[in-house]
């Protein structure tokens, strides 16, 4: 069943831009992927930025708050957090190469760059609370809460990036590892 003609143009734009880049697609391209007229396109979108900020937020921002709200009150290691950031992209919520090609274009998109930023730093928020209540579950110096939550976010980034980069990208070892390092230096 096809979703609605927005949800269409979100999802034709979306593959356009992970396999062609935001730069690179122009809104005639999306006109003709998604099957719509420009009219339908000017209708749910005011312009490309805006269909850029809209599978922005189907892309990244509403997986990754479904995490967050699924894993809520559970108290989880660091590791354990970046596991389930790692299995939301490897069950496909998150696709790795649409999110490194969205931010290249925040480097020239100040809209998409203030929406990515405040995304980013909501999760830092968010895992920080995470952390620090793990930490005192275990007893453990909270002060390494915010250093940890930094860390994790930027392991998540890392293997997003090396993901789509390098073909022969050891995942599950880079998983193990770096959730044993985040683990570790929380412990510390």
């Amino acid at each position: 069943m096809r979703g609605n003609k927005r949800d269409d143009i979100i999802a034709a734009a979306t593959r356009l831009f992970r396999e062609e880049g935001v730069h690179a697609t122009s809104v005639a391209q999306v006109i003709t992927e998604s099957g719509s007229s420009a009219g339908s396109i000017y209708h749910h979108f005011a312009s490309k930025d805006e269909i850029v900020i809209a599978v922005a937020d189907a892309a990244l921002v509403q997986p990754l708050h479904g995490l967050l709200e699924v894993s809520e009150g559970v108290l989880m290691s660091p590791g354990d957090m970046f596991r389930a950031i790692v299995a939301t992209v490897a069950g496909g919520q998150l696709q790795a190469a649409l999110v490194v090609q969205l931010w290249a274009a925040s480097s020239t998109d100040t809209a998409l760059h203030d929406l990515l930023r405040g995304e980013v730093l909501d999760l830092r928020v968010r895992l920080f609370e995470r952390v620090s209540d793990w930490l005192c579950s275990e007893g453990l110096d909270v002060g390494r809460a915010e250093t940890v939550a930094r860390l994790t976010v930027g392991q998540a980034m890392g293997l997003l990036t090396q993901r789509t980069l390098d073909p022969d990208f050891a995942y599950d070892l880079y998983v193990e590892e770096a959730a044993r390092l985040l683990d570790g230096l929380a412990s510390a």
